[in-house]
């Protein structure tokens, strides 16, 4: 598993719940 990664999931999620 890469970090990258699941950080930019983690900002895509955070983005879809503040919108």
């Amino acid at each position: 598993m890469n970090l990258s990664s699941y950080i930019n999931i983690c900002f895509v999620c955070l983005y879809r719940r503040l919108f």
